[in-house]
């Protein structure tokens, strides 16, 4: 039974849980194939960004809970879990700032995904959550991104390990356009070759 402290955020549960279904391809006769998938993806947006906005409203109630566990995939779990399989978790409230280090190596360029807490800047830890990051200095403290933008670009740097290689022959015609447009919305810090090992 809720207590009086957390009976609020039982209807925030119920709305996360009916949005979270992420609609598939089901085309009808009457819809071609590229219609149908630009309404799939377009509800889909819809669908993310109401979440982020629901796992906001939590955000507060979750930083006060004494026992908060992780478990993926516990869907899939088919019998009772063991709290020991479970590690305890926390969440800050802090907002993770995205950020970007760019290394001269030579012949190529390295740009690779960090993010700053409190102006810190920290490398993210090996696991990132759709809508949350952790730092590898303390990977069971989770940060909420503030916009579907962050999650998108540091989703995009996941599915890359962190860091992107280009060459310096390729990086005006292919690359450059892609850092400009980068800076416009993350800071880039460019990396001293005496400062590369500490970062």
């Amino acid at each position: 039974m809720a207590t009086d402290n957390t009976a609020w955020v039982r209807p925030a549960l119920i709305r996360l849980s009916l949005t979270v279904l992420i609609m598939y391809r089901s085309i009808s006769d009457t819809n071609s194939e590229k219609e149908a998938r630009i309404v799939i993806e377009n509800t889909n947006k819809r669908r993310y960004s109401k979440m982020l906005g629901l796992w906001h409203i939590l955000l507060a109630s979750l930083v006060l809970q004494p026992y908060t566990h992780h478990a993926v995939g516990i869907w899939n779990i088919r019998r009772k879990m063991q709290k020991n399989s479970m590690p305890p978790i926390k969440f800050g409230l802090d907002t993770p700032k995205s950020c970007f280090l760019w290394n001269d190596k030579g012949e190529y360029f390295e740009l690779s995904y960090r993010f700053k807490i409190n102006d810190e800047v920290v490398e993210p830890a090996k696991f990132i959550e759709p809508y949350f990051i952790s730092s590898t200095k303390d990977p069971a403290k989770f940060y909420l991104f503030e916009s579907v933008t962050d999650c998108q670009v540091t989703s995009f740097f996941r599915d890359r390990r962190l860091k992107i290689y280009v060459l310096k022959a390729h990086y005006e015609r292919y690359f450059k356009l892609f850092v400009e447009e980068l800076a416009e919305l993350y800071e880039i810090i460019y990396v001293e070759k005496s400062d590369s090992k500490a970062l």
